[in-house]
């Protein structure tokens, strides 16, 4: 008895515009990607080098006033498609879930990945949590067949390369 007066109930509140009533079969989502105006002015640019994707990067986070976390997406010539805010965190961290990274990144197709995060304290040495996070999303990326070239941390004027300075992050990984 306590379905059909579950059914009726939720009927009810279908019929007053809040919920969809119960269904035989599931109802169709849909997902946009909405594009800021403003998301095309690096679409030119090849990121080839660490250094290349700090130009695009460090402006974005040098002046965040907490941890930020974001990914470029790039396409298969790596130019960025889009630059995703993955998380937003504290002075001195910042949650992340390869999730919300690797979401953005299918919904773009991109072919590859570059993630970044600042440290408001200037500093761009990169700590354990930081280590821990990259060799993840590495593999993580490395499953779904979208590759994580690089993590930048972005200090005050100045960055480092994950890659260069941890590359065992990345061994057995094909960039």
């Amino acid at each position: 008895m306590a379905v059909p007066k579950a059914r009726r109930i939720l009927g009810d509140v279908a019929a007053e515009g809040g919920a969809p009533a119960l269904g035989p079969y599931p109802r169709w989502v849909r997902v946009e990607l909405v594009r800021e105006a403003h998301a095309g002015a690096y679409r030119t640019w090849t990121l080839r080098e660490p250094e290349d994707a700090a130009l695009i990067l460090e402006p974005l986070l040098r002046r965040e006033p907490t941890e930020t976390f974001v990914a470029c997406l790039l396409d298969t010539k790596h130019r960025p498609n889009a630059i995703h805010r993955c998380a937003l965190g504290s002075i001195d961290s910042v949650p992340v879930e390869p999730r919300s990274v690797f979401t953005a990144a299918l919904l773009t197709n991109a072919a590859a990945v570059i993630v970044a995060h600042n440290h408001p304290s200037g500093d761009p040495e990169p700590s354990p949590q930081d280590i821990l996070l990259t060799h993840r999303l590495v593999r993580c990326g490395g499953i779904l067949g979208i590759p994580v070239l690089d993590h930048l941390v972005i200090g005050t004027g100045c960055w480092s390369s994950m890659r260069a300075l941890y590359p065992a992050c990345w061994e057995g990984q094909r960039a």
